[in-house]
């Protein structure tokens, strides 16, 4: 299983990517929404990716940016699960995004126990892919 991970804080993602090791991820790691947007643009056809995970401040486009660039890309945007990890998750993003099951929010710090809940969710999307 492959993640995208978009963290613009590195010590913060290396503690995520090494979650997402132990339990049998591949993460490609991301520092900005620059890059991050370009890795989804050049893999939005062939559905490289089994789960996104991003911040929602980061340099350059934010974590929602991404997101809805993801979602108007196919067959990727159709099935993958999202994770918003961010201390800064308002009522606005999450009434916008609230219609989309497999999109999910986890409020900084996290728990590696709440983080892991949350990622073991989202497999239910990553295996509906064909």
């Amino acid at each position: 299983m492959k993640a995208l991970l978009i963290e613009d804080e590195r010590d913060v993602a290396e503690v995520f990517e090494d979650w997402l090791k132990n339990i049998g991820y591949e993460i490609h790691y991301c520092s900005n929404g620059y890059t991050a947007g370009v890795e989804i643009l050049d893999h939005s056809s062939d559905g490289h990716f089994d789960l996104v995970i991003t911040d929602i401040k980061l340099p350059g486009k934010s974590g929602s940016d991404l997101i809805d660039l993801l979602e108007r890309l196919e067959p990727m945007g159709g099935n993958l699960p999202i994770i918003f990890l961010s201390g800064f998750i308002d009522e606005e993003l999450r009434e916008k995004y609230k219609e989309i099951s497999r999109i999910f929010f986890i409020d900084k710090p996290v728990s590696r126990d709440n983080f892991m809940a949350v990622v073991e969710e989202t497999k239910k999307f990553s295996s509906k892919k064909t």
